[in-house]
């Protein structure tokens, strides 16, 4: 193969992991907009910070396992929504196949009643993220006591120099 064509292909490799990244950060194979660009930046971001945390506190760094919960906990989710709704559509007696108009008015309104329900669970998640606090300040003092942390373990982890390893061994 001659250089031209293996460009030619890291090319089209390139065009699609980019289109593939883009079906699945915004479940569309078109570009996106800056709004869902800067979200999803945001998500990754902030599951960076949540990383840096939990190095801090447990010692070591487990992105691996936390993309891997995070990408789980969403399929759970998603998967749950589908069979609930589903579920849900039945209890009220939702017609299939209806068509716009022919909905009866008592199982409209008890679809509505159904939206307001998902409002309401949607309001417990927000409620529920607000607790979690990790801001600027804090993830700085978190990095500041990774950088110390590291700087200790490098150095303890340094093999002694020959003038160290004459000066231990005579003292001993």
């Amino acid at each position: 193969m001659n250089g031209a064509s293996v460009n030619v292909r890291q090319e089209h490799a390139g065009a699609a992991v980019a289109a593939v990244g883009r079906l699945r950060w915004t479940g569309s194979s078109r570009p996106s907009g800056r709004r869902r660009r800067y979200r999803s930046a945001r998500s990754v971001e902030h599951i960076e910070l949540l990383t840096d945390e939990h190095e801090l506190e447990i010692g070591e760094r487990r992105e691996g396992t936390i993309f891997a919960a995070r990408s789980l906990a969403l399929q759970l989710i998603f998967s749950a929504g589908m069979i609930i709704g589903g579920l849900l559509l039945d209890l009220i007696h939702f017609p299939a196949g209806a068509r716009t108009g022919t909905v009866p008015a008592g199982v409209l309104h008890n679809l509505g009643l159904v939206m307001l329900g998902a409002a309401a669970l949607n309001g417990c998640g927000v409620l529920l993220y607000m607790r979690y606090r990790l801001d600027r300040k804090r993830h700085a003092e978190v990095l500041a006591e990774l950088a110390v942390r590291r700087a200790a373990a490098a150095a303890a982890a340094a093999p002694a120099t020959p003038e160290i390893a004459a000066s231990i061994s005579a003292a001993e």
